[in-house]
């Protein structure tokens, strides 16, 4: 007997996946408790939802952000209730890392069964990307439970047998309001309107395309007023697409350079969503390989609805509308990880006993190099800047005294300026922004006692030279290095 027929096996398989969802809900929980610093975009975000109304986040933002003004509405009423700290900032976040779980296991019940889908279930309860932005104050984590909900919804709702009203009114809601709560959301509402054209076609129910092409004609008035209002300006601002070109794919690549950018790039969604090593890569596009051709062969319409918006991710790469950053493609992870449920469930379909055991150990070998498990323990840090304002504080630095670094100046702000605790951080108040430009050499000059310098991420070799420059003046006294910044005390030499 193979041990996918035994009874007690197959009764282990079918609790395993609330076991996978516990297990992802209480690391997600754990991540959230160790309330670390904002970093950089964080912070950003942070003083536009406190400087502004509700109606005054409808408009593009500054210090070069961007979120949806539904994410933004629903994080701001969070800091209206719960107050101005990373834990209400960042709620919102930790209930959609919670919601993701459960929305993918039922997405995975409709194509796969328990041989399988514990596994792409497991990547995302445990995977650091995953957990990382169900605690971070970014719309990302939002992003991908939009995009699940409404695959499940068109999945759920059919075209053919539902009432024509009931059917145009619930998605002109639900593309709405996904519409203005994510933007990547428009890659599934326009899949989501290819099924069921698809569909009506295959049914010859043709008059089902004319009430289709109705809900679309409002889901595209809507996003071509958000897209021209709001998000255009920023969209295409020269900081953001300089900043995002080494994530953009050639649209037609003229030598083998290009091609190979264009190749290493394509593989980021999927090295993402499962993990970086080769054995990971080969046996997870094997899996996709064998889900792709399985749709092929039982012509399964709904199969469009995990590959279309991976196809229409790419295609918006190459034409510079939208980037493959990792965290900007969150929403994408999930359809890669389905399909790669898929693929394994028909090669355990197989019944072979030793194909089965080498998939589970390869599955097993995966998971080990993926998981973020030790942050139960060990804090996610990226910028502590907390860390930093605590010892500036125990060295009885003042404001008059603190020069602040461009990158450290957001996270600074924040925390002297919003947070609940400002006041313990009081005293550095005051502190001088030193922007990109600044001419070092003057400014070391103009030191005339003991100076402090606060940093955030900065370039290693901008930093030395800067450094190098100081310290023709000045004399290094103490020194404090954290995760993604640092602080250093000067006095002036005599």
């Amino acid at each position: 007997m193979l041990p996918g027929e035994n009874p007690a096996f197959r009764r282990v398989m079918r609790k395993l996946p609330v076991a996978i969802i516990v297990l992802g809900i209480l690391l997600r929980i754990v991540v959230y408790l160790q309330n670390n610093s904002f970093i950089i975009d964080e912070a950003n975000i942070a003083r536009n939802i406190y400087e502004r109304s509700f109606w005054g986040l409808t408009q593009p933002l500054d210090y070069e952000q961007y979120a949806p003004p539904l994410y933004l509405w629903i994080t701001k009423l969070s800091t209206i209730i719960g107050g101005y700290s990373e834990y209400a900032y960042t709620f919102y976040s930790l209930l959609c890392g919670i919601l993701s779980l459960c929305l993918l296991y039922k997405l995975l019940r409709h194509f796969t069964d328990h041989r399988s889908l514990w596994y792409p279930l497991l990547l995302v309860a445990t995977g650091l990307i995953y957990v990382r932005y169900s605690v971070e104050l970014k719309q990302y984590i939002s992003d991908l439970v939009i995009c699940l909900a409404l695959i499940l919804l068109a999945l759920r709702v059919h075209v053919l047998s539902a009432a024509p009203a009931r059917f145009a009114l619930l998605w002109m809601v639900a593309g709405t309001v996904a519409v203005w709560l994510s933007m990547p959301s428009v890659f599934i509402l326009a899949t989501a309107i290819l099924y069921y054209t698809v569909v009506a076609i295959r049914a010859r129910s043709y008059g089902k395309i004319g009430l289709l092409a109705l809900i679309a004609g409002v889901w595209l008035a809507q996003f071509a007023f958000y897209y021209y209002t709001i998000l255009q300006p920023q969209a295409e601002s020269e900081y953001l697409q300089r900043f995002h070109k080494d994530y953009f794919l050639y649209l037609l690549p003229s030598n083998i350079e290009q091609l190979r950018f264009n190749w290493n790039l394509a593989l980021y969604p999927l090295e993402n969503a499962g993990g970086h090593q080769a054995l990971a890569v080969i046996f997870h596009s094997l899996c996709i390989v064998v889900a792709i051709v399985y749709f092929i062969r039982k012509r399964a319409v709904n199969g469009i609805l995990l590959v279309i918006p991976l196809v229409l991710l790419y295609v918006a790469a190459a034409l510079h509308k939208f980037t493959l950053i990792p965290r900007v493609t969150l929403f994408a992870l999930p359809l890669i990880l389905v399909l790669m449920g898929i693929g394994l469930g028909r090669l355990m379909a197989l019944k072979n006993k030793w194909l089965n055991s080498i998939l589970v150990i390869v599955c097993v070998i995966c998971f080990v190099n993926f998981n973020a498990l030790k942050h139960f323990v060990l804090p996610i840090e990226n910028e502590e800047m907390k860390k930093s304002l605590d010892f500036l504080v125990s060295k009885n630095i003042r404001g008059d005294q603190l020069y602040v670094r461009d990158p450290a100046k957001p996270a600074y702000y924040f925390y002297t300026d919003i947070h609940p605790q400002k006041a313990k951080w009081g005293s550095l108040r005051g502190g001088k922004i030193t922007e990109w430009d600044t001419d070092y050499d003057a400014l070391a000059r103009s030191w005339t006692d003991t100076t402090a310098m606060l940093y955030g991420q900065e370039d290693p070799a901008k930093f030395n030279e800067q450094q190098t420059v100081l310290l023709k003046y000045n004399t290094e006294l103490t020194r404090f290095t954290t995760v993604g910044g640092h602080v250093i005390i000067y006095r002036k030499n005599n």
